[in-house]
């Protein structure tokens, strides 16, 4: 151009000649077409640009023909399947036999003849292998200049991922409604700017409401009256002062009106102003709180008069044992006496039978003392007051023995002494224990010629348990039942001398220090007898 400027223009040229053929001169004609070509440039560059989208986008770009046979699909297909189809496996097949559900595609198809377009359509396509692919379509008509219906042209992309977090989200809401139901509890959000109430199912369930009637001017109004004012205190100190919001309290459903104890927990979202609670029934609790309160009355006070009977019936004890102690002691020494006189200063006018009969009243009357004096330990030990101290077990263990055992016992008896811990105990009863046990276990060995009798313990965490072991009698096990019974004897009285009542006083004996006593025996092989005691902190 004269002004410097460089157009592009197209060039025609004619050639004009004579009738007789000989050239004249040329026409020209020149069309400017610079706005051409720069539209011509930009829809170019608008190709590549689309192009590049088209082979770049992690999304599936295709055209297909009305009838669905693909045109053009873009390369990130090969993503989409997970390597299974690249573009050049699609061209001309057919769209619609690559749907699981002839329903789904049905209604795709119809969607797009109505309305000429479809946005997010789920469907779910097959691959090569069998698989499915989850996937959102959309997808719109294409039309020519003359306004008729070209072909279809759309995307789609992979909603594996979106399907699997709806199912979790749908199997974790399942699982909370489930946990609600089992729990019989709710939960609740209140937005405090618009007053919008949302009650999950439990909640609903719970105040007998449904989804719609869950709003703040119909939940506020089912608590009963004489909380309403707790209620909104409390909700206010949550609000203002951050302090726990943890209430009990009575509602009147709203669809039964049966009354309900209800527990509700709330926290408060300051910057939204939002209100996060959870409620659960608690009707059967209080109603079993209740039900403990009135047994435990009820026990209470049959506790105060069964405890008046046991005191009438230890008054009782006690006067027996004093009678026991006293009127029956009264006649036994004077049974002895007599006997014994009869024996001394008549003896030589009595015959051998006569002298065998006031025996047998003498031992007989001695034994009915050693038995008065065992019943009445056994009935003084559940009232002495237990008076803890530190025991020298080891000690106290070895003078029992040196105490009971005879001068013959010693000669013929091994007596095996561990090292024993000590223990905390009150001294004059453990020392009756170590008493009874190592006579029974010197009483029972008495038949044998290797005499061998074993003290030792067995240390615990929380407690220490002390035997005595021999190798005398024994007993057999289905027998266990009877050892610590009063006048339990699993011996005849000609075997072996007793009471029957040795092993219930130490049995009384360890169970009034929170302990342990127990057994173990074979007939002819001898007993271990064994008790624990507490590891217990002198104050």
């Amino acid at each position: 151009h004269r002004d410097g400027r460089i157009l592009l223009g197209l060039l025609s040229v004619s050639l004009v000649s004579t009738p007789e053929g000989e050239p004249r001169f040329f026409i020209s004609q020149i069309v400017d077409i610079t706005e051409r070509k720069k539209a011509e440039e930009h829809l170019r560059k608008s190709e590549e640009r689309y192009r590049s989208i088209f082979e770049n986008v992690q999304d599936v770009y295709y055209e297909t023909s009305i009838e669905g046979l693909i045109l053009e699909v873009s390369p990130s297909i090969k993503m989409i399947s997970n390597g299974q189809y690249l573009p050049a496996d699609l061209i001309g097949l057919s769209m619609y036999d690559f749907y699981t559900s002839e329903e789904e595609r049905n209604t795709l198809i119809s969607i797009l003849k109505e309305q000429q377009r479809v946005t997010d359509f789920e469907v779910t396509l097959k691959n090569k292998d069998g698989s499915v692919i989850p996937c959102a379509i959309s997808a719109k008509l294409w039309f020519d200049f003359q306004g008729r219906p070209e072909k279809i042209i759309g995307s789609m992309h992979n909603i594996s991922k979106r399907k699997k977090a709806e199912e979790a989200i749908r199997l974790s809401e399942n699982r909370l409604k489930r946990a609600e139901l089992a729990a019989r509890s709710g939960n609740w959000e209140l937005h405090l700017d618009t007053k919008l109430m949302i009650g999950s199912e439990g909640a609903q369930k719970l105040y007998g409401v449904n989804s719609e009637q869950f709003e703040y001017e119909i939940i506020k109004n089912i608590p009963l009256p004489e909380y309403r004012q707790e209620l909104d205190a409390a909700l206010i100190d949550l609000m203002e002062e951050n302090k726990p919001y943890d209430v009990e309290f009575k509602i009147n459903t709203f669809d039964t009106g049966e009354i309900k104890d209800i527990h509700s927990v709330a926290v408060y979202d300051k910057e939204k102003r939002i209100l996060f609670g959870v409620i659960q029934d608690i009707t059967d609790r209080k109603r079993a709180e209740e039900e403990i309160r009135k047994l435990n009355e009820e026990l209470e006070q049959r506790v105060i008069e069964r405890t008046g009977q046991l005191q009438l019936v230890n008054r009782e004890l006690e006067a027996f044992s004093y009678s026991v102690s006293h009127d029956l002691r009264a006649p036994l020494r004077a049974l002895d006496g007599f006997a014994n006189i009869l024996l001394q200063d008549f003896s030589p006018s009595l015959d051998t039978e006569a002298k065998r009969l006031l025996n047998i009243i003498i031992e007989n009357a001695n034994k009915m003392g050693y038995l008065i004096d065992d019943l009445l330990s056994f009935s003084k030990i559940g009232r002495i007051e237990i008076r803890f101290s530190i025991i020298d077990m080891q000690g106290m263990a070895n003078a029992a023995y040196m105490e009971i055992a005879t001068g013959i016992d010693k000669e013929q008896i091994d007596f095996r002494l561990q090292n024993l811990p000590g223990a905390v105990g009150d001294p004059a009863l453990i020392r009756q224990v170590w008493l009874n046990l190592i006579s029974n276990a010197i009483k029972y060995s008495s038949r044998k010629s290797d005499r061998i009798i074993e003290v030792g313990y067995i240390s615990e965490d929380s407690e220490t348990t002390y035997y005595v072991k021999d190798n005398g009698a024994g007993y057999n096990m289905e027998d266990s039942g009877k050892l610590f019974g009063v006048f339990q004897r699993l011996h005849t009285q000609k075997e072996f001398d007793g009471t029957g009542v040795g092993l219930a006083i130490v049995q009384r004996i360890v169970l009034r220090h929170n302990g342990r006593v127990w057994a173990e025996g074979k007939e002819n092989e001898g007993a271990t007898f064994y008790f624990s005691l507490p590891f217990r902190q002198l104050e």
